[in-house]
């Protein structure tokens, strides 16, 4: 487990930096866009594509009908918005470092503090806990506190409640992910697709985030909720 967590804050960091880097470089927020745009489809593309494996069973249960069609449609209209609706690139910086600094410091509280504690939500995501929750709310409190100082974003109310609130909605899209997974009988997604030659080479990148899907679940949520408050 010590050999995953430190291969997911690598991924998270490696991510951080590449986007900070394009949109350092050209000073604009279309190769962000772009860039998460491919994400959210390929990630749409992975829950059909593990949806419809000929050795599973499709769509055991209501439930599962329910939370996958609830992930693709998050993950469209993050699409959508990150198309047409332009934020700044600063923005999009602060979004996604939210996200990532939510799934960690969860991961990681989660793990150290919270096996003995109540589980967040038993039925959806038996493995989160309150003592992870907790830790991704002081993690994005904090990284949100620095991150706006450095990016030079001046402070107001819509900023405030972005931050505030970036844990809870992480949470709410991580758990819609691990609802869809737990309902179609799958731990991780990258079990199912990485024998699968047109997405093998991309998925073997995101191997320690067990798939698109484990990292792009609270991602879509953050989007759409950073969208709406901040255009």
């Amino acid at each position: 487990m010590k050999e995953l967590t430190l291969r997911r804050e690598i991924c998270d960091t490696l991510a951080i930096i590449i986007v900070a880097t394009c949109a350092s470089l050209i000073g604009q927020s279309w190769p962000v866009r772009i860039l998460l745009a491919i994400c959210f489809i390929v990630s749409c593309v992975e829950i059909f594509i593990t949806s419809y494996r000929k050795d599973r069973e499709c769509y055991p249960t209501k439930a599962a009908i329910m939370f996958t069609a609830t992930t693709h449609i998050l993950l469209m209209v993050a699409t959508v918005l990150v198309i047409f609706v332009r934020l700044d690139e600063r923005e999009y910086l602060l979004i996604l470092g939210l996200a990532m600094t939510s799934d960690a410091a969860g991961l990681i509280c989660g793990r150290i503090f919270g096996s003995r504690r109540p589980c967040f939500s038993k039925h959806i995501s038996p493995n989160k806990t309150w003592a992870g929750y907790i830790g991704s709310l002081i993690g994005t409190w904090c990284f949100g506190v620095i991150a706006m100082t450095v990016l030079g974003i001046s402070w107001d109310f819509r900023y405030m409640l972005l931050i505030a609130l970036a844990s809870t909605v992480s949470s709410i899209g991580d758990l819609f992910g691990s609802g869809t997974k737990r309902e179609l009988g799958i731990k991780h997604s990258s079990d199912y697709t990485l024998d699968l030659p047109v997405i093998k080479n991309l998925e073997v990148l995101m191997r320690s985030r067990h798939g698109y899907l484990d990292c792009m679940d609270s991602v879509s949520c953050m989007i759409i909720f950073a969208t709406i408050l901040l255009s």
